[in-house]
């Protein structure tokens, strides 16, 4: 990955975050409550499977991430053997689906997109 793409990708990453706090922050002032953990998985996925044996881990409601292809796999099994929703909110990526009923996208997948493309035409 380029520095400009890694710079990109980055600034998504924390514009995604930031929003994420500043949601807490106005459901705190609604007097609705909600924890994030933000954790980085450096981009592998054995760190991403140390992360989720974290005892905070196993009881949440939502995980929101991870954002890059190794920790996908690790958080997609985890999801799915503790029934715990997992959305992706950058990936169109039909495969992260696959096989996990817990698991969402933002972006329609490429194959959705053919589908459309298709139709309409």
């Amino acid at each position: 990955m380029s520095q400009a793409e890694t710079t990109i990708s980055n600034r998504v990453i924390m514009d995604l975050y930031q929003g994420m706090v500043l949601a807490e922050e106005r459901l705190r002032v609604e007097e609705k409550s909600i924890n994030l953990y933000p954790f980085d998985t450096k981009r592998k996925e054995r760190v991403t499977e140390q992360l989720l044996m974290r005892p905070e881990l196993q009881e949440v409601d939502l995980i929101v991430g991870p954002l890059f292809g190794g920790p996908i796999n690790a958080a997609t099994r985890f999801s799915k053997e503790k029934e715990i929703n997992i959305f992706n909110p950058v990936s169109s990526n039909a495969q992260i689906l696959e096989e996990n009923p817990y698991t969402f996208l933002l972006k329609p997948t490429h194959e959705t997109m053919a589908e459309a493309l298709a139709y309409s035409a």
